[in-house]
């Protein structure tokens, strides 16, 4: 069975998708801009579950 050294990039340790060879600067803040407006899509999404009041005990403070 053989061995194979798999090295990851800064970015996909991150989990941003991974940089293309010969990728431009235009596509690359296209890549990366997508990655970073799902994520913060996502953190919108989970704020919405504090919206429900009936959930959580709160005081005005």
């Amino acid at each position: 069975m053989e061995e194979t050294n798999v090295t990851m990039t800064a970015e996909e340790m991150q989990g941003e998708p991974a940089a293309k060879e010969n990728e431009t600067k235009a596509e690359k803040f296209i890549r990366i801009g997508e990655y970073h407006m799902n994520k913060a899509v996502d953190a919108i999404g989970r704020l919405e579950n504090l919206a429900n009041r009936g959930s959580y005990e709160y005081t005005q403070e």
